[in-house]
């Protein structure tokens, strides 16, 4: 090879070592933004986001997290679809597209349905024929309402449903008694429902019939609201242990996404709960989905990625069996070689016994010269041509063996055949001469 090859060569391969590790280097230490969908500004899901946007800040700079504002789960699913968000944060209850996936459950939502002290509501079938005040349309809280009217046959023609999206103005209009009640889906114990209960004459109506709503909703969760949660005398509320039904907040994101972007998020949302639990107490609740207890998107493959981090590698659960083969593999090798070698040896020395018969044959024709001693050496040619063969064929002689004896037998057969003629015209010659 000349030296100008040589000097292509190495060039082109530091070229493309600088090319690699600059690659490397670039996607390593590149800075990506991410955008979380969220309800507006104030409500628990933008609390949250806004707190995990805070603690990524500290823990991985190269990780930028955009909060985009919507009015609820609907638009928020629209943006996903549209690619506009990579997140966002809905209920399970949401309705899914199919390009969703699911990274975590983030907090519980619970049903809550706040009535007058003094009104004769006393589940949510009594509901017909009165005012409710809800959170937006188009939100999860508003959905949900219509999922429990639907189940306890009822439908916005039952009851007059009044959309506020202020809670102050909610809150106003019951005090005001422009309502019956407020239908409200909030994490347990919130702090905006205690500090309205503890001003206003009001009380809580059990959800009791869980199993049932969930064969309609599979969705929902059962959650106990203990006694006094909201007010802790004159009077309690609630005044003992009550029952009511939920859906849990889920951290979605579009399946097209990176699973290592995916993976990331997952990772600092699981491994810095702490310090998102500093900044707000929603971060206590986050969770991996229990795929076997709910009716739960399928999980993105950068999150599966995260959860089955500490599972054994595919080497590390068979271990005992790749020991064993990686020991039998080289002792099954090294017998196989073995035998083949053996088999060569024979095969070799069969040929080297016929090869030499054939010296030996030529050498006693030499020594004596006679007619009948050529004809006889031609047979023993044949017969032994033939013996070659049969034993090629029981594979006692390799082809290349063969190849090299026929070669010499072709030399040794002219030999023969030639000192036959020459003995035969020998022969002639001393007769004409006797007469």
């Amino acid at each position: 090879m000349s030296k100008r090859a040589i000097t292509w060569i190495i060039t082109s391969g530091v070229l493309l070592a600088v090319i690699a590790a600059s690659l490397f280097y670039y996607f390593q230490s590149r800075t990506r933004t991410i955008v979380i969908a969220t309800n507006e500004e104030g409500s628990q899901s933008y609390q949250f986001v806004s707190a995990l946007k805070q603690v990524t800040e500290s823990v991985e700079p190269r990780l930028n997290i955009g909060i985009v504002q919507t009015n609820g789960s609907a638009e928020i699913m629209a943006l996903l679809q549209e690619s506009k968000a990579d997140f966002g944060v809905v209920q399970l209850d949401t309705p899914i597209a199919p390009n969703v996936n699911t990274v975590a459950f983030l907090y519980p939502q619970v049903y809550h349905l706040i009535v007058h002290t003094e009104s004769d509501i006393q589940s949510p079938a009594d509901l017909k024929g009165r005012t409710i005040a809800t959170p937006a349309i188009g939100g999860g809280t508003y959905n949900s309402f219509l999922s429990l009217l639907n189940y306890y046959g009822m439908d916005t023609e039952s009851v007059s449903i009044l959309p506020i999206s202020d809670s102050a103005e909610r809150d106003n209009v019951f005090r005001s008694g422009k309502v019956d009640a407020i239908f409200r889906v909030t994490t347990l114990g919130h702090s905006s429902i205690r500090e309205f209960m503890q001003t206003a004459d009001a009380r809580l109506i059990p959800f009791d019939q869980f199993d049932s709503m969930r064969l309609f909703s599979p969705t929902l969760f059962e959650y106990t609201v203990p006694y006094g949660t909201y007010k802790a005398a004159e009077p309690a509320v609630p005044q003992q242990d009550m029952q009511t039904v939920g859906v849990p907040t889920l951290l979605v994101v579009r399946g097209e996404l990176d699973a290592a972007l995916v993976r990331t998020l997952a990772r600092v949302l699981f491994e810095n709960k702490n310090d998102i639990v500093a900044i707000t107490t929603l971060g206590a609740f986050v969770s991996e989905p229990d795929l076997s207890q709910a009716v739960v998107p399928r999980l993105h493959p950068g999150a599966l990625a995260y959860y089955n981090r500490d599972q054994p590698s595919f080497f590390e659960r068979y271990y005992n069996q790749i020991s064993l083969v990686a020991t039998l593999v080289p002792l099954v090798a090294s017998i196989y070689f073995a035998l083949r070698a053996l088999l060569l040896t024979r095969q070799r020395d069969r040929a080297y016994r016929y090869n030499m018969q054939m010296a030996s044959l030529l050498t006693q024709l030499m020594s004596s010269p006679t007619a009948a001693r050529a004809k006889k050496a031609e047979l023993q040619l044949l017969e032994m041509l033939e013996d070659v063969i049969h034993d090629m064929n029981k594979g006692d002689v390799e082809i290349s063996d063969l190849q090299a004896f026929s070669f010499v037998w072709d030399k040794a057969m002219e030999a023969v055949r030639y000192r036959e003629v020459s003995l035969a015209r020998k022969k002639k010659s001393t007769e004409q001469k006797g007469k």
